[in-house]
């Protein structure tokens, strides 16, 4: 999960101070975990590193950035799990709460999403959850709402939500598959939201899970522009379809 997967994010990562500790090897090592490494084009010399460094991983080396949607898609296609976790590139594990998401799903058959909590890089607490954008909530949002909580939030205990983050989100590989993956036609931005609404459509329960925590870099993998092109987009198209 957390091995050094990207040359500049990690000179980023030492820059701040943030010790880079391996809190899975165990589980990697009598594969309790399969690690899939899906590679969308980078040209930071990402494959290479993991190559060279014989890490125990699964690489899926794409020849053109598919988006985020379609890269994972990709990715479970290959995994035998009977769970899924999608963790972002900029994002780093802070303990070893994913195992603790896998009990609550093997406990709670009608949860098929749960969203770890995310930190800055300060461990302030990120906006991570939050409630779908009906017509109302659209209008909070263009007016600017948004940055008061009144959309997102993470609560501080296990709470049932409408959408979380793809940044750090575990699923039942079965749904995921039968409600049909992540909208490919969402580059990145809102295809959270999109399938935990698709989720919802057939009876399925999503929940953030503030038990597991994971360190997030806003837009490590984008720019801001970029993003704010994206999410409008994502918002046009997620009207247009549901």
């Amino acid at each position: 999960f957390d091995e050094k997967l990207s040359t500049s994010l990690d000179r980023l990562f030492i820059k701040k101070g943030i010790v880079k500790v391996n809190f899975y090897d165990k589980e990697i090592s009598n594969e309790f975990i399969e690690v899939i490494v899906v590679d969308n084009a980078s040209v930071d010399n990402s494959v290479h590193f993991i190559k060279k460094e014989n890490l125990k991983v699964k690489i899926i080396a794409n020849k053109e950035n598919y988006g985020f949607s379609k890269g994972n898609n990709i990715g479970v296609k290959e995994a035998q799990g009977k769970y899924v976790l999608f963790l972002n590139s900029d994002t780093r594990i802070q303990d070893k709460g994913f195992l603790r998401m896998v009990e609550f799903l093997d406990l709670n058959d009608r949860v098929a999403i749960l969203g770890a909590k995310l930190e800055n890089s300060d461990k302030s607490t990120q906006k991570s959850a939050g409630y779908f954008y009906n017509v109302f909530n659209l209008a909070i949002l263009l007016f600017g709402g948004g940055k008061f909580g009144f959309l997102r939030k993470t609560p501080s205990r296990i709470s049932r939500i409408d959408w979380v983050s793809g940044a750090a989100l575990m699923a039942r590989r079965d749904i995921f598959k039968k409600i049909g993956g992540f909208e490919e036609k969402l580059f990145m931005y809102m295809e959270d939201m999109d399938l935990c609404y698709r989720a919802k459509k057939i009876g399925i329960n999503t929940y953030v899970f503030p038990r597991a925590k994971a360190l997030h870099l806003h837009q490590g993998s984008s720019t801001r522009s970029f993003a704010v092109k994206h999410i409008y987009k994502g918002l046009l198209y997620f009207y247009k379809k549901n």
